[in-house]
C-alpha cells in the first residue's frame, strides 16, 4: 500500500521542475507552466487593466512597501496562481499549490497536517509563512476576527489575523477556490500574499497559519522573480523626521560649546 498522498499537487514553475521532488510523496502532482513576464512592460498591462496605475508607478519608480511589487515576475506569478484558481473551481477535495522554489523540511509532520485538513472548516491554509506575528488579544467587538471552531487543530494552525509573508505552499479547500474566484480575477494591486492577508483582514478568507514551520523556500527571490531590493519598506511612514533635524542641531550646539570651552582653558593657560 503506497504512502503517498493524494491530494493534488499544482507545481508553478518555468522549467517543470521543482527544487523538491514531490513525485516521492504525492500521487497526483502536475507542473503548470508558469507566465512568464519579466520581459514584458508594464504599461501593457495597465492599458489592459490587469493592474492598477498605483503598482505601475510602483514598477516604473520602485516600491516602498512589501505588498508592492518588485518586478513584472511577480506578476506572472500572480496570473499563473489566477489560472490554477480557474481551472479548479469545481474540485470537490483539497488541493496543494505550490511555487518551484518549495522545499518540504519536515515530511511526517507535513503529511499529519494536510490529513487533519481534511476535516477541518477553512479556505486556506498557509505553510512556511515568513515574519507572521500573531495577535494574541481578540477584540470581540472586531467584525473581521471571524474565528473558526478549529478543536483540535488549534495546536498546528492559527487563525490568521495578521499579515504574513510568502505563498511557496497553500492548500486550498473547495470553498476557499469558490470564494476565491470571485476575487483573484479583479484587477491587481497588491502581491499574492498581501492579498490573501487582506482578505482575512477583511473577513472574507478564512485562512489558516501554521503555527511550526514544515516549509520553507530555497530561494526567498525564486527563478519567477526578477525583482529588486525594498529598500524602503522597512522605513516608519509615520516617523517624525523632524526630530533628526533637532538632533543634529543640538549637537552641534553641544559641539560648539565644547569647543569653546576648550578654547577658553587654553587661553587662559597662556595668560
Amino acid at each position: 500500500m503506497s504512502n503517498k498522498l493524494d491530494i493534488p499537487v499544482y507545481i508553478i514553475s518555468l522549467n517543470n521542475s521543482s527544487y523538491f521532488n514531490f513525485n516521492d510523496y504525492f500521487n497526483n502532482v502536475t507542473y503548470v507552466k508558469a507566465i512568464d513576464t519579466r520581459k514584458d512592460t508594464p504599461l501593457t498591462y495597465l492599458k489592459n487593466n490587469i493592474i492598477t496605475i498605483r503598482v505601475y508607478n510602483d514598477l516604473i519608480d520602485g516600491r516602498k512597501d512589501h505588498f508592492a511589487f518588485p518586478g513584472m515576475g511577480a506578476i506572472g506569478l500572480y496570473l499563473t496562481y489566477r489560472k490554477i484558481i480557474n481551472d479548479n473551481i469545481n474540485i470537490n477535495k483539497n488541493i496543494l499549490i505550490c511555487e518551484e522554489d518549495c522545499l518540504i523540511d519536515n515530511i511526517p509532520e507535513f503529511k499529519r497536517k494536510v490529513k487533519i485538513l481534511n476535516n477541518t472548516d477553512f479556505d486556506c491554509a498557509i505553510f512556511g509563512s515568513l515574519k507572521y506575528k500573531h495577535k494574541k488579544l481578540y477584540n470581540n467587538n472586531n467584525n473581521n476576527l471571524n474565528l473558526l471552531n478549529l478543536n483540535d487543530y488549534e495546536k498546528d494552525f492559527y487563525k490568521c489575523n495578521n499579515i504574513f509573508l510568502t505563498t511557496q505552499s497553500i492548500i486550498w479547500s473547495p470553498n476557499g477556490i469558490k470564494k476565491m474566484k470571485n476575487k483573484i480575477n479583479k484587477i491587481i494591486s497588491v502581491q499574492l500574499d498581501a492579498f490573501f492577508s487582506y482578505e482575512c483582514l477583511y473577513n472574507n478568507l478564512n485562512l489558516l497559519i501554521e503555527k511550526k514551520n514544515t516549509t520553507s523556500q530555497k530561494f526567498h527571490l525564486s527563478t519567477l522573480d526578477n525583482g529588486k531590493p525594498c529598500k524602503l519598506c522597512n522605513v516608519n511612514p509615520k516617523f517624525n523626521y523632524n526630530n533628526i533635524y533637532l538632533n543634529c542641531i543640538y549637537t552641534f550646539i553641544v559641539i560648539f560649546i565644547i569647543v569653546l570651552i576648550l578654547l577658553l582653558i587654553k587661553c587662559k593657560s597662556k595668560s
